[in-house]
């Protein structure tokens, strides 16, 4: 159970990063729109 949450989060912060890295103007905007 825990090995499969692991690779969860490791999916999780690769597709994260890959989007950064491929639009990060996009990720910033969200990350400061929050109030």
């Amino acid at each position: 159970m825990k090995k499969v949450f692991i690779v969860l989060m490791v999916t999780l912060l690769g597709v994260f990063a890959f989007s950064q890295v491929k639009n990060p103007d996009m990720i910033f905007d969200a990350t400061l729109s929050e109030p």
